[in-house]
């Protein structure tokens, strides 16, 4: 390139800084920081009500979670008996008062086991669940129970024979709160009565309600077969009402109102129900959820339930007879 086009080149760039410095437009004005902006206020706040502020770390969590009733009952020691009859062998424990295994004798899974067919690792089934005069939702599972049980006994039935044993929660020195299992040799149904002693100014919504809350175990190597099958049930007024979890990650409920003569699940060849038997039942709950497990198949779970009425007495009581 010739010195006379270098030169060239060099004037045509400073006319175009020149141009562009004259054309630019001026810089707007400074935005003021978010931060440091005054926001206009009230003069004063208005007057608002005193209360007493009270630390939340302060208030013992088992008081927050039981109530004034209950929460001294919400730690204790857990006892484990052994029922052991010639079709089944139930674990009951003081845990909540709750059949934890109930493993039938005749009968085998897919791989040879006993079928056992309460979800042991959620703690066992069979509660109360009751809303208290405090506002607290209470559910007997969560709650420790005394009773005559030794640790690890195990009682062996025969023939006819039966046993009886009674878990018990202290709630005060006059309120009690009786849970009565009667088992029998050579039946898969077994006896359970509720005594509710001075509980009149416990209990609110004059209901309480008795709650498989779990469902069943599965017992089949393929699993679709179960959920073909499975279902929860209640049975009113000559009427057998029927709800199943359909979908995936869906919640399906049911309330019923209505004397009702039993509630209960099923899988492909078992069943578990609750029958009412003194006083009637005043309405079901059936509640159902489909679940995705580790191996990508699917598997619904169901929770059933009794309502049962509450007539706000000194001594109320609820037999009813449950059978796997």
């Amino acid at each position: 390139m010739g010195r006379q086009e270098t030169i060239g080149f060099i004037l045509i760039g400073l006319v175009l800084i020149v141009w562009m410095w004259m054309h630019t437009p001026p810089p707007p004005d400074q935005i003021p920081d978010l931060d440091t902006t005054e926001v206009e206020r009230p003069d004063r706040i208005p007057d608002q009500p005193e209360v007493e502020d009270i630390p939340e770390e302060t208030i013992p969590d088992r008081t927050r979670d039981f109530g004034r009733w209950f929460s001294h009952l919400a730690d204790g020691e857990e006892n484990v008996a052994l029922i052991e009859t010639e079709l089944y062998t139930a674990e009951i424990t003081t845990r909540g008062g709750l059949i934890r295994k109930f493993e039938l004798a005749q009968y085998r899974t897919w791989d040879g086991l006993p079928v056992q067919l309460v979800d042991y690792e959620k703690g066992g089934d069979l509660s109360l669940l009751f809303t208290t005069t405090d506002g607290k939702l209470i559910s007997t599972r969560n709650l420790y129970f005394e009773s005559e049980i030794e640790p690890e006994q195990v009682i062996r039935l025969t023939d006819d024979e039966q046993f009886t044993v009674t878990f018990t929660l202290p709630i005060e020195e006059d309120r009690t709160l009786k849970k009565i299992y009667t088992f029998k040799n050579g039946e898969y149904d077994f006896d359970v009565r509720y005594e509710l002693i001075r509980m009149h100014d416990i209990i609110a919504n004059f209901e309480y309600q008795i709650v498989w809350d779990y469902g069943l175990q599965l017992t089949e190597y393929d699993v679709r077969n179960e959920v073909e099958f499975a279902a929860a049930y209640a049975y009113m007024a000559g009427d057998l009402e029927k709800l199943e979890a359909k979908n995936i990650d869906r919640d399906y409920s049911a309330t019923y109102s209505g004397i009702t003569d039993w509630v209960g699940m099923r899988n492909k060849y078992f069943a578990a129900a609750m029958i009412a038997r003194e006083p009637n039942s005043s309405g079901a709950y059936l509640e159902g959820h489909r679940v995705r497990l580790p191996t990508n198949d699917e598997k619904e779970n169901y929770s059933v339930a009794l309502r049962m009425p509450f007539r706000t007495r000194d001594f109320e009581a609820a037999d009813i007879q449950v059978f796997i």
